[in-house]
Parts: C-alpha cells; sequence; structure tokens
C-alpha cells in the first residue's frame, strides 16, 4: 500500500517538473514540515485510513520518505520508512564485529530489500521482516525477540517448538549482555547487513576514519536480485539491461574509436530508475604521459536521474601503483585525477581511508574529488540528531573544517591513492621530468588482490 502510494508522490512530483531539484519536496526536518495526509485502506479490518507522506531530508544521511498509517477504526497502525533516491549500481555488504556493550547503540537504516544476519547464530531478519527500518542494532534484536514470544504464544500446542523457540530466544537475550564489572559483551558476535539495492548503513562510531570492527563489500547484482528490485531483464530475459560498459567493451569502444577522439559519441539507452529510453554520451580522451579513457554519462529528461563513469583502457597492469603526492600549494588542487573504482585513497593526515569502490571512477581534479568527498561525508554520516554522542558531533566539525581549509588553500596535506591494476593517475605539472612533490611505486599484487579482481582464475597458456 504505502509502495503504492510513494510511486504516485513520485510520478506527480516528476511529471510537474521533470527537471526539477528535490531541493523543492525534501526538506531538512523542523516542526514546520508540510505532511501529506491520503486516504488508503486499512488491510486489517478494510475500512477507510489515513496515510501520512512526510518528504523529508535527515541530516548527514540522505533524502527519505516516512510513511504513518492509522486507522480510526480498529485502532492499526504501522510506520514505515522508505529511501526517496535511485537503486545504487552495486549491492552492499556490511560486517560488523560487536564487542563492547556500545556497539549495540549504533544504528542502522535497513531499507526494504536488506535482510541482517547474525552468523553466530544462524539467525536471519529477511527483507520482509522489520522493512523500512531506522533503528539500534539493540532495537531490531529486542524486536525479533518481541516477534518471537508472540510466535511461542501461538504455538502453546506444540510443546517441541515452544521448547526450541525459547531456547534460542534464550540466546538473541544473551547477545544483549555485557561481562560484569565490564563495557565488553558476554558474547561478541557479528551483524551482516546484505543490501543489493545499496541504500542501507550501518553507523561509523569513527566517521570519516575507517572502523576497524567495520568492512564492506560491493558487489554485482544477480539477474534474481535485479528482478527483485524491479529492474527489469532486456529483450532477450537474460542480463538486466545497464548503462555502463564493462572494461573490455571499453578498450573495444577505445580500439574502434580513434578517429572520433575528443568527439562525443551518443548511443541509445535505458534509464536503470524509470526505464525511459534516453541517450549515453561517450567521450574517448587521451591523458598525455598516462593511457587513453572513456568518459560515460547518462541523463535522463524525464525523471531526472544522472550517472557518470570512466573506464581506463588497455590491458591489465601486470603491478599495482601507489602514488602520493603533497599538497603544498594552491595550484595543487587543481590537478587533473583520474580515480578508477579499484583505487583506495589516503589522507594521512586526516586519518581518511575510501575504500575501493567509494564514489566509483572519476576524472576530476584534486579539487573536485575532495569536495566530493566533503559532501559524500555529510551526506552519509549518523552523526546527527539528538541521540548523536557529542565528541563525535565534534570530531566530525573539525575533519569537516580541516578538509574546507584544504580546498582553500590554506593546509597542506598528502594524498595517497592506492591501485592494484594501476589504472589510477595524478597529473605531473613536470612532466616528463619527475615531480618533486609526488612519489610513484610500484609493486606486486597479493594473492588476495588478484582473487579480488579475478586474476587468479584467468587462462592465459594454452587456451582453446
Amino acid at each position: 500500500r504505502y509502495q503504492r502510494r510513494v510511486r504516485e508522490t513520485n510520478r506527480m512530483t516528476t511529471a510537474q517538473e521533470p527537471n526539477a531539484s528535490k531541493e523543492e519536496y525534501f526538506n531538512d526536518i523542523s516542526s514546520e514540515d508540510n505532511i501529506t495526509e491520503i486516504e488508503s485502506l486499512c488491510m486489517n479490518c478494510e475500512l477507510q485510513g489515513t496515510t501520512r507522506l512526510l518528504l523529508t531530508r535527515v541530516p548527514h544521511f540522505k533524502e527519505v520518505i516516512l510513511m504513518s498509517f492509522s486507522c480510526p477504526h480498529c485502532g492499526h497502525h504501522n510506520v514505515e520508512v522508505q529511501p526517496s533516491g535511485m537503486i545504487q549500481e552495486k549491492g552492499r555488504k556490511i560486517h560488523l564485529k560487536l564487542i563492547k556493550k556500545q556497539d549495540l547503540n549504533r544504528q542502522i537504516v535497513k531499507m526494504e530489500s536488506a535482510s541482517i544476519l547474525i552468523p553466530e547464530l544462524q539467525f536471519e531478519i529477511p527483507a520482509v521482516t522489520q522493512k523500512g527500518s531506522l533503528n539500534t542494532i539493540e532495537g531490531f534484536i529486542a524486536t525479533s525477540i518481541e516477534n518471537l514470544r508472540y510466535t511461542v504464544e501461538l504455538s502453546k500446542d506444540n510443546p517441541d517448538v515452544v521448547l526450541k523457540l525459547t531456547e534460542f530466544i534464550s540466546k538473541l537475550e544473551g547477545l544483549l549482555s555485557n561481562k560484569e564489572n565490564s563495557d565488553e559483551l558476554e558474547n561478541p558476535f557479528t551483524i551482516i547487513l546484505d543490501d543489493p539495492a545499496g541504500n542501507s548503513n550501518i553507523q561509523n562510531f569513527l566517521a570519516p576514519a575507517t572502523d576497524p570492527q567495520m568492512t564492506t563489500h560491493y558487489y554485482i547484482r544477480t539477474p534474481e536480485q535485479d528482478l527483485a528490485l524491479g529492474i527489469l531483464p532486456d529483450e532477450k530475459g537474460t542480463k538486466p539491461t545497464a548503462n555502463i560498459l564493462s572494461a573490455t567493451d571499453a578498450q573495444k569502444l577505445i580500439d574502434t574509436a580513434s578517429p572520433y577522439q575528443n568527439e562525443v559519441i551518443i548511443l541509445p539507452g535505458m534509464c536503470s530508475l524509470c526505464h525511459t529510453p534516453g541517450e549515453s554520451r561517450m567521450l574517448l580522451i587521451d591523458i598525455p604521459y598516462f593511457k587513453e579513457v572513456v568518459v560515460m554519462a547518462y541523463t535522463c529528461e524525464h525523471c531526472g536521474y544522472k550517472t557518470n563513469e570512466v573506464k581506463p583502457g588497455g590491458a591489465i597492469a601486470p603491478k599495482g601503483k601507489k602514488i602520493s603526492l603533497k599538497l603544498t600549494t594552491p595550484e595543487d588542487i587543481s590537478r587533473d585525477i583520474l580515480k578508477s573504482e579499484t583505487a583506495r585513497i589516503e589522507i594521512p593526515e586526516l586519518d581518511l581511508v575510501l575504500e575501493p569502490g567509494t564514489l566509483g571512477g572519476k576524472f576530476t581534479t584534486i579539487e573536485g574529488l575532495l569536495t566530493n568527498v566533503f559532501d559524500q561525508i555529510k551526506g552519509t554520516s549518523f552523526i546527527c540528531g539528538d541521540s548523536a554522542d557529542q565528541d563525535s558531533k565534534k570530531n566530525l566539525d573539525t575533519f569537516l573544517d580541516v578538509l574546507k581549509k584544504t580546498l582553500g588553500g590554506e593546509k597542506q596535506m598528502t594524498i595517497v591513492i592506492d591501485d592494484p591494476v594501476a589504472n589510477s593517475y595524478i597529473q605531473n605539472l613536470y612532466a616528463p621530468d619527475p615531480d618533486p612533490n609526488m612519489i610513484v611505486e610500484e609493486y606486486e599484487r597479493s594473492f588476495e588482490q588478484n582473487e579480488e579482481l579475478g586474476l587468479n582464475d584467468i587462462q592465459t597458456e594454452n587456451y582453446n
């Protein structure tokens, strides 16, 4: 019911002004927010109830749609949160190791496509359960315990089921207890949040720095996952429609498009958000002292969805490459930088690490990249609201202030880009001579890196 109302609301807003900005509809949470009320059917008593919709922007997170349904006839009510944004290009899986009692207070945004797994108990909260929720880890576990207790009440006629459920509830309750005279959990455990849509998240207490207890992986969705998210397959029904070239296709384009260098190539495409036909624009660029790359961009004139990506051409380099640049003058942030989707970025002075996959492939200036990092951190951090820790707020404000000073050329720092396939680049202002502020190192990839890239399974000799 809610999803249908949300789709209708989105269609109305986009139909009125196809290129209108979200700023007109999504504002920061305040006491003056306008709430939309819609009459809708109560699924409990089948009489008319009221659905209230609030299109708002959660500070330091993203735009969401808050929905609340209440029925004056039977008293049934329901609350849900839905993302207003697009489905991400890749799924997202987050592993978190819970060690201390404080870890239970981490907030989780669980969208309707996400599942939560506790492998130690082989316990899963599937996508259809507690969907569209913003809660703490303790809150999700407590809700699961409450639901299981309700199941026990319904299963009183089956003593074996009651016994097994009671034992399992005790195990779940054991996850919430800590050691005597200690803030460490009595039974440390792992939470795995898996969202094929890529819109769910777990709070990072150390943001914007990397949390050693948390790892994030991005993955390509299966055709079945795409269909579950409403992404339609192509006419053959074998794979989902995509607007992004693979590295192989990018190389083919380079091989055939030499006469079209510096000329925009327009190809028909399909919007992955509203499935309306549109145009993908591609431009072949030769970066001096580096290689040729394909810059791709897609804009949907119907719903306003935009995406862009950069694909380097050529074969995978035999060694990885690590580039370190000391930013000493305001001109340094104007250098061109190519960040591939396999690259890892570090700024040691800020203890900032961007893992591979973050921000995707980018061809911009260092200033543009840092601005993107600035916006990304402000747009995804949980450090907000009345429940936020004041020290965390202070740390984030300090970090953003230092980043602003760097963008203004007031502070020096080092940017390190580590790419295991050597497809990333920082402009050398002294080329072809060495840059005194830049260190370029090549290294042998580890077995784990080759495994992550799928290189261990590639057969290049005696291939039939």
